[in-house]
C-alpha cells in the first residue's frame, strides 16, 4: 500500500494516539479533582447538581454534536459557510439555554428541590457556550492539529477544577460545582480562538451546500439526542424515586464510568468520522477501519472497565475517601454495564462516517428509548436496581446497534461483533479476575490497587506472548500509528 491511503491510515492513528493521550492526562486530572471535591464537598450537594447537570450537559450535548459533526463529515467547507453554520450553531445554543431557564422553576418543584431553580438558571449558560466550542473545535481538527485540541482542553479541565476546588474550600457548596461547570468551556472557547487564529465572519444566506450541511446535521442530531438522553437520563430519573443522597452515590459512580466513555469514546469520533467519511465509498476500507477503530476502544475503554469493576472498591476509597463506601458495588455494576455500552456507542461513528445517519436516526429512535425503559424498570429497587437495569439495557442495545449500522453501510456485522467478544473473553474477563483476586489478598487500598494493576500487567503480558491473535491485534495497532 503506497500513496494517500497509508497518510490517511497514519494521520487517523496518530491523531488518535494524540487525542487518546490528551485524555488520559484530563482522565486524571479529573479524578484528582473529584478526589480533592469529594472531601470537601457532601453526597447530597452532588445528588442536586446531577440532577441538575443531567438537563445542562444533555443541552451541550445536544448542541455541540449537530453543526459541527456534520462539518467535521464535509469533505469541503469554505470560510464562509463555516462562519454561516457558526452563528446557526451559536443561535441553537441560545434557544436551547433559554428553554432551560425558563424551564427551572417548573424542574424544580417537580423534584421538590428549590436550589435547583437558581443552578439551573446559571447552567443554561453551558449550551450557549457548547454550541460556539464545537465550531472552533472542528476547526483544528479539520486541519488535523490534534496537539492544540488536547493541549486546550487540558489546560481548560485543570484550571476548572482548580477554580472548583478554591470556591468549595472557601466554604462553598454547589456553587463550586457550578463554577467548574462553566469555567472549563469559557475557558477552552477563549484558547481556541487564540491557538486557531480564526474567528467567524460575517454570515451570509444559505447556499446550496451549506443546505445539505444542514439536513445532514438534522439526522446527526437526532441521533446525539437519543444517544445522550441514555447517557444523562438517569440521576434525574432517580432523583425522583429517590433522596438526593442517594442520587448522589449513585452519580459519583456513574462519573467514573462515564469519563472514560466521554474522554474516549466521544474524543475518538473527531478523529475517526474524518477518516470513515474519506473511505465511505470503498466498503472493503470502510470494515477494515472501523473494525481498528473499534478494537482501540476494545483494547482501551474495554480494559479500563473491566479494571475498574475488579478495583472498585480501592478506587472509591482513594477517589472519594471515607463516607463513600456504598458506592462500590453501585461502581462495580456500572463498569460492567460500561464495557458493552462502549462497544455500543462506537457505531454512531459507523452510522456517521459510513454515510448511514438517516438509518443510524432510525435506529437510535427506538433502541435508545429501549435502554431508557429497561433502566426505569429498576426504579423500584433504587440505585442498585437502576445500575443493574442500566447495563442489561445496554447489553441489550450492542449487538442490535451493530448489526443495524453493519447493514446499513454493507458491511458484514459478525466479525465485528467477534472481534469485540473475543477480545473481552480472552483479556478482559481474565485480565479482571486477576486483578480482583489479587487485590482480595491484603487490605488498605494503594495496597489493593498495586497488587491488583500488578496481576492485571502479568496477565496481559501472558496473553501477549501466548495468544497470536493479541499479538496481532496490537502489532497492528502500532504499526498504524509508526505509519
Amino acid at each position: 500500500m503506497s500513496g494517500p491511503e497509508p497518510a490517511l491510515a497514519t494521520s487517523g492513528a496518530r491523531g488518535a494516539v494524540v487525542t487518546l493521550a490528551g485524555q488520559v492526562v484530563m482522565v486524571a486530572t479529573r479524578v484528582v479533582g473529584l478526589a480533592v471535591l469529594a472531601r470537601l464537598l457532601t453526597p447530597e450537594i452532588y445528588g442536586l447538581m446531577a440532577i441538575a447537570t443531567g438537563f445542562s450537559t444533555f443541552a451541550v450535548a445536544v448542541t455541540t454534536l449537530g453543526l459541527p459533526m456534520a462539518i467535521a463529515g464535509a469533505a469541503e467547507i469554505s470560510r464562509r459557510a463555516q462562519s454561516t453554520l457558526f452563528f446557526l450553531s451559536l443561535a441553537f445554543g441560545v434557544v436551547v439555554g433559554g428553554v432551560i431557564a425558563l424551564a427551572a422553576p417548573l424542574i424544580a418543584n417537580l423534584w421538590g428541590e428549590p436550589q435547583l431553580e437558581p443552578v439551573l438558571r446559571w447552567l443554561a449558560l453551558a449550551p450557549v457556550m457548547g454550541s460556539a466550542l464545537g465550531i472552533f473545535q472542528l476547526h483544528l481538527a479539520r486541519q488535523l492539529r490534534f496537539v492544540a485540541v488536547a493541549a486546550v482542553g487540558t489546560v481548560a479541565t485543570v484550571t476548572s477544577f482548580a477554580l472548583a476546588i478554591a470556591v468549595a474550600a472557601g466554604g462553598g457548596g454547589i456553587e463550586a460545582l457550578v463554577v467548574q461547570t462553566l469555567s472549563m468551556p469559557a475557558i477552552e472557547l477563549i484558547l481556541l480562538a487564540i491557538v486557531g487564529r480564526w474567528l467567524p465572519g460575517r454570515p451570509h444566506r444559505l447556499g446550496a451546500d451549506e443546505r445539505a450541511l444542514i439536513r445532514n446535521a438534522r439526522h446527526l442530531l437526532g441521533i446525539n439526542v437519543l444517544g445522550q438522553t441514555g447517557r444523562y437520563v438517569t440521576a434525574p430519573m432517580l432523583g425522583l424515586v429517590a433522596p438526593p443522597t442517594q442520587v448522589g452515590l449513585f452519580d459519583r459512580a456513574q462519573q467514573l464510568v462515564l469519563l472514560p466513555l466521554g474522554l474516549t469514546i466521544d474524543q475518538m469520533k473527531r478523529v475517526a468520522l474524518p477518516v470513515l467519511t474519506r473511505v465511505r465509498d470503498d466498503r472493503e476500507r470502510l470494515a477494515s477501519y472501523y473494525r481498528r477503530a473499534q478494537q482501540l476502544a476494545t483494547y482501551g475503554t474495554g480494559l479500563l472497565f473491566a479494571l475498574l469493576a475488579a478495583l472498585a472498591e480501592p478506587v472509591v476509597a482513594v477517589v472519594f475517601g471515607s463516607g463513600w463506601e456504598a458506592a462500590v458495588p453501585l461502581l462495580r455494576v456500572l463498569a460492567l454495564g460500561g464495557i458493552v455500552r462502549a462497544f455500543g456507542l462506537t457505531v454512531q461513528w459507523l452510522h456517521m462516517g459510513g454515510g448511514s445517519a438517516q438509518a443510524g436516526l432510525r435506529f437510535n429512535a427506538w433502541a435508545i428509548p429501549l435502554v431508557v425503559a429497561i433502566t426505569a424498570t429498576g426504579l423500584p429497587w433504587g440505585a442498585m436496581g437502576v445500575a443493574v437495569a442500566n447495563g442489561v439495557g445496554w447489553l441489550v442495545y450492542w449487538p442490535l446497534a451493530v448489526r443495524d449500522g453493519a447493514r446499513a453501510v454493507g458491511i458484514p456485522a459478525a466479525p465485528v461483533m467477534a472481534d469485540a467478544v473475543r477480545v473481552s473473553l480472552t483479556v478482559l474477563a481474565p485480565t479482571a479476575v486477576a486483578a480482583w483476586a489479587a487485590s482480595s489478598l491484603v487490605e488498605g487500598a494503594w495496597p489493593m490497587l498495586l497488587l491488583g494493576s500488578a496481576a492485571a500487567l502479568a496477565v496481559l503480558g501472558v496473553a501477549f506472548v501466548a495468544l497470536a491473535r493479541v499479538r496481532a491485534d496490537v502489532t497492528s495497532l502500532v504499526a498504524m500509528v509508526r505509519g
